[in-house]
């Protein structure tokens, strides 16, 4: 197997520092290259006098440490790369803000429970009036993708993580809610705590740069 394009080595990094939560960089680079079974003349392979699958590697650890997953060497220590602190929902929680006590029972109706604050009509109304429509994150307008129907399809997120809420919490629908399209909602809250609108932002500039990059590799031929 060659050295897979950037899109997986991120996720098999994000994997393995998920398994052991702190590696060495040269831990790292054996661990991928042994799962990518990676020949002799392919790790021997170098860019600018660097060798390629660690160039690689390097730059896949960097994507992620702007996305907010994977802690800065400032913080980690140089030379050991750890997966950032919080908990990683699976994909089936869809969990705006799902409460410890709720109970799920295999086969009842799902239910999603968001905060308090995101259910307000009022504050709701306000937020969109101030912002608008358009996605805080990526720029989508549902109405102009979907029609008439995506008009209120957009969702209001709440900038406050909830643990960080006080007893005598007061909201500001235009400073503490944003507009946020279903997608970029549920990638944020894939975490706890949840991610930055800036770090998803992050996350789909990296993305896009690879899929371009991967586009104009595939016209070279």
């Amino acid at each position: 197997m060659t050295i897979p394009r950037r899109s997986i080595i991120k996720a098999d990094l994000l994997e393995l520092l998920k398994a052991r939560r702190s590696l060495s960089a040269q831990q790292a680079y054996s661990a991928l290259a042994k799962k990518w079974r990676l020949s002799a003349r392919d790790k021997a392979k170098k860019r600018s006098g660097d060798l390629l699958y660690r160039h690689e590697i390097r730059f896949a650890r960097q994507d992620l440490v702007g996305e907010g997953l994977v802690t800065r060497p400032s913080q980690s220590g140089w030379g050991t790369w750890t997966l950032k602190a919080g908990v990683y929902r699976q994909p089936e929680q869809y969990a705006d803000e799902i409460p410890a006590s709720v109970r799920l029972i295999e086969g009842a109706t799902s239910r999603v429970v968001v905060n308090r604050f995101e259910r307000n009509r009022e504050g709701r109304s306000v937020c969109l009036k101030a912002h608008g429509f358009s996605c805080k994150v990526c720029g989508i307008i549902l109405e102009a993708t979907y029609g008439p129907v995506g008009k209120e399809a957009i969702h209001v997120h709440h900038l406050v993580p909830i643990s960080r809420m006080r007893k005598k919490y007061r909201l500001n629908p235009k400073k503490h809610l944003v507009p946020i399209c279903p997608n970029c909602h549920y990638i944020v809250h894939r975490r706890e705590p949840p991610f930055t609108l800036i770090q998803v932002r992050r996350m789909l500039k990296a993305n896009r740069r690879i899929q371009t990059d991967a586009r104009k590799s595939r016209a070279r031929g």
